[in-house]
């Protein structure tokens, strides 16, 4: 049987077209066409009216008519609802209410409609009306159901959200500018205040869902945090204020300071420019400027140690390349002390958690040897060691010449023509030694004080045989001197060619750093 509520449901609720086809109300059309709003089955609806009594249902519609028209002057729905669209929604619905009623039921249903004087047409503008009321197309969907039909949508979204444009992309982000860290705090003492039991990880949770670009840190939140729980009277929320904006540096003023005091520590520019030592050190980064220690030199040379390094090396490099000096022709000479013990602290490889073996420090005054070596680019002419008790003057040194005179007849051969290159130690540079050189005839090479790295035993064969002898130990002179041989014969020839080939680039270094000491390959 139907009912009341039936005939509303009919009345509201909208057709299909004939050919099952489902339309929406397009308000932008300028003329009447049957467009209906889509309910669930026909079918099943036709069913439900078919099993009814026809009289009955129409009757009952007839009996509510006079309901309806009472209500709709009480109401006084005419005087406010708009005109432009009410119209146009009575005016299809009354141009397709019998097309559908139809279509529905049949022309038979359709004469039992008019038969029963039923009212439907004329009455439909009080009905359509409260269907307006109670489906607008216009409402959120929430709107339509019970009574939370006058609530606005708006109510049912968190404070956190925002409407989205549809014509703009969309975003994860709700947060449209950035908050103020004030502000954060004060969220963070409301949240605080309604649950004192809060978590760091609840408050920082809560806080990145309103405010995602602005959320506070895990460890902040826990900080403040216990700034509420501290019993505090007043936690002041707001920065205090400062005694004004810091201070700029100027990078020129800062380069050309600490270029001038390159002793200076990082602490005293602090100080003399008043401002913090990261700010330096921050400065400096930008400018390039690094803190590194100096490399030892032999000796502070003076003005005229440095003129002589550069007249020296300007004449070699001449005279090599005129072709009037043969490197192949240079014998060269040094002396080193060689020490018995030979340790050295290297980095060892232990398990994680224990400590490498301890490494003994050499003793100071231990005993040792010297060592005189003679060579060519063939190699060592004449090497020997300095016995116990005696030392390397000048009367010594003379003798010693002399021997190398006869080594070198034996391995080079006689006559050959030698050019001596020696340092400047008062032995070398003796009257007797230089007499003794003149006699043997050998040319003499001019070599400037305070310059080992213009001595090819310096900084090529001595420094060879300290790697040699690093970490080797000896018990008495037999040892070391079997070392020292060992080293010779496990050089290969071409090793003694490359400290003389060294020469000439080495006297040029010397000539661009205009006679200072200059970096070592």
């Amino acid at each position: 049987m139907s009912t009341k509520d039936d005939k509303y449901s009919f009345i509201e609720q909208s057709f299909t077209a004939s050919e099952n086809q489902y339309y929406n109300l397009n308000l932008n059309h300028g003329k009447k066409c049957p467009i209906l709003i889509p309910v669930g089955n026909y079918k099943e609806k036709e069913k439900l009216w078919n099993k009814s009594s026809e009289t009955s249902t129409f009757t009952t519609l007839k009996e509510d008519n006079d309901d309806l028209k009472i209500r709709w002057k009480n109401e006084n729905i005419s005087n406010t609802i708009n005109k432009s669209t009410l119209s146009l929604h009575i005016s299809a619905n009354e141009n397709t209410t019998e097309a559908a009623a139809s279509d529905l039921f049949g022309d038979d249903k359709t004469d039992g409609l008019k038969k029963e004087k039923f009212g439907s047409i004329k009455t439909s503008k009080q009905c359509f009306a409260d269907s307006l009321k109670s489906r607008n197309p216009f409402e959120f969907p929430r709107q339509q159901d019970g009574d939370r039909s006058a609530d606005p949508e708006v109510m049912g979204f968190r404070a956190s959200q925002r409407m989205q444009n549809p014509n703009q992309g969309s975003s994860s982000s709700y947060q449209s500018q950035p908050v103020t860290k004030e502000h954060i705090r004060h969220y963070m003492k409301i949240i605080f205040d309604k649950n004192p039991d809060v978590t760091g990880e609840e408050m920082e949770k809560e806080i990145a869902a309103t405010y995602p670009l602005d959320a506070p840190s895990l460890s902040t939140c826990l900080r403040w945090i216990k700034h509420f729980k501290s019993g505090e009277q007043t936690v002041e929320l707001k920065d205090h204020e400062r005694s004004g904006r810091p201070q700029k540096l100027d990078d020129t003023e800062l380069h050309d300071f600490v270029l001038a005091n390159p002793n200076m520590t990082v602490k005293m520019f602090a100080e003399h420019f008043g401002c913090a030592t990261g700010t330096i050190s921050n400065h400096l980064s930008k400018l390039g400027i690094v803190h590194k220690f100096g490399r030892w030199i032999p000796h502070r040379l003076t003005p005229a140690n440095i003129a002589r390094r550069l007249e020296v090396s300007t004449d070699l490099l001449n005279r090599n390349n005129q072709g009037e000096l043969n490197l192949d022709n240079i014998l060269t000479t040094n002396e080193k002390w060689v020490v018995y013990d030979n340790v050295i602290r290297r980095r060892q490889w232990v398990e994680r958690g224990s400590s490498a073996p301890p490494t003994p420090r050499p003793e100071i005054h231990q005993k040792k040897l010297m060592l005189c070596l003679f060579w060519d680019t063939e190699g060592p002419v004449h090497f020997e060691f300095v016995p116990d008790g005696h030392t390397v003057d000048k009367y010594y040194y003379r003798r010693m010449l002399d021997r190398v005179q006869q080594a070198l007849n034996e391995k080079r051969g006689a006559g050959r023509e030698v050019f001596f290159l020696q340092d400047n130690a008062p032995a070398h540079r003796a009257k007797i030694t230089k007499e003794k050189i003149e006699e043997l005839g050998w040319t003499l090479l001019p070599h400037p004080p305070y310059s080992p790295c213009l001595s090819p035993s310096d900084f090529y064969a001595f420094l060879s045989l300290s790697n040699w002898l690093n970490g080797k130990t000896f018990e008495n002179d037999d040892q070391l001197r079997q070392s020292i041989q060992e080293w010779i014969d496990e050089k290969p020839s071409g090793f003694w060619v490359r400290g003389f080939t060294k020469l000439p680039q080495r006297w040029q270094k010397c000539i661009d750093a205009e006679g200072n000491y200059f970096e070592d390959d």
